[in-house]
């Protein structure tokens, strides 16, 4: 006797917003490249299976970004964390670009988890650099949760945004991007 095959139900889909920044931050390429990491890629951030030389139609890049985004859908569903469709489009671009192991092993992660109501909000809170807080450090103590959660929340996915070592003005603003769309 086999052990039951479990099966998560897929409940959110990624939106048109989504599709539109993620196409306007990845670029476009019908031909195969090597990102700034070095990795091969085609049509919209593609890279499964991709290889020098490789060229591809306007149609078959729209199958491989569908095709791509639902495995990154499945992965942010299965997690149950996307209580919004904001929070869901940010966490499926976050493993779209970085992978299910970077979020699934990341800080960001377990401070989504975690949640508004966590013990450690407001030690959390006090790392976050003061560049990313619009009210002063005296106006601080005087937030409400929610908004220091936002602040950890935001700092936790700008933390991403280097490429071997090197900080990225792409990531840069595609983390400012999710960290926004979060909280949307």
């Amino acid at each position: 006797m086999s052990a039951p095959k479990i099966f998560y139900l897929m409940t959110m889909k990624v939106s048109e917003i989504l599709i539109s920044k993620l196409k306007e931050i990845e670029g476009f390429s019908l031909k195969a490249y090597k990102c700034p990491a070095g990795v091969w890629t085609i049509g919209w951030g593609t890279t499964k299976g991709v290889h020098s030389g490789m060229v591809i139609t306007y149609a078959e890049a729209e199958k491989l970004l569908k095709k791509d985004l639902s495995i990154f859908e499945f992965y942010v569903n299965k997690l149950g964390i996307a209580k919004t469709q904001g929070q869901f489009d940010a966490l499926v671009d976050f493993t779209y670009n970085l992978g299910t192991t970077a979020l699934g092993s990341s800080t960001l992660l377990k401070k989504i988890k975690a949640g508004v109501n966590s013990s450690t909000l407001d030690s959390d809170f006090q790392n976050v650099p003061i560049s990313m807080i619009s009210e002063s450090r005296s106006e601080c103590d005087k937030l409400p949760r929610e908004k220091k959660y936002e602040y950890i929340i935001k700092y936790q996915f700008s933390r991403w945004n280097k490429s071997k070592g090197r900080i990225l003005g792409g990531l840069v603003k595609r983390r400012e991007w999710e960290g926004k769309r979060f909280f949307e």
